[in-house]
């Protein structure tokens, strides 16, 4: 190409291959942004879900429980939850074992059944009848829902970060370019 301004040819063309160095330089960084960010995505999402993993395991355990304690209820006439409530419980219970339920949906399940069992639980000593099938049960889980409510802190927290990372500029540039969506987190007292 020829240059009108000076009537020369090489300082144009040193023009062009510097500014394709800088275009070049440009994208290499974001690619390397992008890929600092998709991995940071995955790895605050793997340890929310070997959090989860390790909620799941004694959430089956405190289901278990809370199924017999219901059952227990249902025989007693001091049941403070209503048939519609103590209906939505039984479904729920069978619900979130569901294989093929997502994180969220099971998240969103176990936040209905946490304010639906605290009902169930809470009631009165002198209300309880105490033989040593419902003690069992009732101390299996208050065990289990302890383990569970120190799981569902960790969870939280993990969820906190993942969360932030996906909204927060400029990570959400790449959140949004990799999929990336937000978690739902526990409700917790």
């Amino acid at each position: 190409m020829f240059c009108y301004f000076c009537s020369c040819t090489k300082p144009l063309f040193n023009d062009y291959i510097l500014i394709m160095e800088g275009i070049l330089l440009v994208l290499g960084v974001m690619l390397l942004f992008a890929l600092i960010a998709n991995n940071r995505f995955r790895m605050l999402r793997k340890m929310a879900d070997q959090v989860f993993d390790a909620y799941q395991q004694e959430a089956k355990t405190k289901y278990q429980a809370l199924h017999s304690l219901l059952n227990d209820a249902a025989a007693r006439t001091t049941m403070q939850l209503n048939e519609n409530d103590s209906n939505a419980l039984n479904k729920w219970l069978q619900d979130v074992s569901n294989p093929g339920l997502t994180i969220d949906q099971q998240v969103e399940l176990e936040n209905n059944i946490s304010k639906l069992e605290r009902q169930l639980v809470d009631l009165p000593a002198e209300d309880r009848e105490q033989t040593n099938n419902a003690e069992d049960s009732e101390s299996l889980y208050r065990h289990a829902r302890y383990q569970c409510e120190a799981l569902k802190k960790q969870y939280n927290d993990t969820v906190v970060h993942y969360n932030n990372a996906v909204f927060l500029f400029p990570s959400n540039v790449f959140a949004l370019i990799f999929g990336h969506k937000k978690r739902t987190a526990f409700w917790t007292e």
